[in-house]
């Protein structure tokens, strides 16, 4: 998936929501919990510290503080009032771990720590280069290392793509990863991954709701350049709204745990 990205515009925008983020965040709060199980399915790790990648205000970070309380973690993310926010919220849950706030593009991290575990979850949609992010964190495991990540993938959103067909409205839906082409070019260095789609569906009153919601947390920044004016939004939402008296969207969540050890 490559994509043209102002990261500049993806940071202010999520920035300005760092306070309020969690009051719209029921995806990424439910994410949160499938992650968790995923993980914990199989904790067998090699010794090391721990990355998180895009914390944003630590609703995963509380998972993984738990998951791993007598690791050195560092957890990161691209935008510095997130971190603050991260460091806020996670500071009133009792953890033995060794904690640093560290901010990181994972594009172009280069850092000499070696990681037993890279976990990123619902961040790595926003990189321009998804296939070459994901090679650049495995290029920072160590040799028995694990990268963990959830992240939605171009399955989401069936309801909002068949309304704009319906309405004849442009669908300006960010492109999300193709869990197949992921899993084909991980299968193809010759790594180790074991995977699972899920879907979560969200029920919100209205879809002025569900746009609200994508704003919320600061998720509404283009990634395609598309933008409806105000007409076409108004048709939209009037129609999608006509189909039913609550409107559900589904993410279609990847989940993928990717290992290196024996690897030549």
């Amino acid at each position: 998936m490559n994509v043209i990205v102002d990261k500049q515009a993806i940071i202010d925008s999520f920035s300005q929501k760092a306070s309020t983020y969690e009051q719209h965040a029921n995806v990424q709060q439910r994410n949160a919990e499938l992650l968790t199980d995923f993980i914990e399915a199989e904790m067998d790790f090699a010794d090391g510290p721990v990355l998180e990648i895009g914390c944003g205000t630590g609703i995963f970070t509380r998972k993984i503080v738990n998951l791993f309380p007598d690791r050195h973690l560092f957890v990161s993310d691209i935008s510095n009032a997130m971190l603050q926010q991260c460091a806020e919220n996670i500071a009133h849950h009792a953890t033995s771990s060794t904690v640093e706030f560290v901010q990181l593009d994972a594009e172009a991290m280069r850092v000499e720590t070696k990681f037993a575990l890279i976990i990123a979850s619902f961040s790595l949609q926003w990189v321009s280069d998804f296939e070459r992010t994901i090679q650049n964190l495995l290029e920072h495991l160590l040799p028995d290392g694990q990268l963990i990540l959830a992240v939605p993938t171009n399955r989401s959103f069936k309801e909002w793509r068949t309304q704009c067909v319906r309405s004849n409205i442009p669908c300006t839906a960010n492109e999300l990863p193709d869990p197949n082409r992921f899993l084909d070019r991980v299968g193809s260095l010759g790594l180790s991954i074991e995977s699972t789609v899920t879907d979560i569906e969200c029920e919100f009153e209205s879809s002025l709701d569900f746009f609200k919601s994508l704003k919320g947390v600061g998720a509404s920044v283009s990634t395609t350049g598309g933008a409806l004016n105000g007409a076409q939004l108004r048709k939209l939402t009037r129609e999608w709204d006509e189909c039913s008296t609550t409107v559900s969207v589904t993410y279609s969540v990847l989940s993928a745990r990717i290992r290196m050890g024996g690897i030549e």
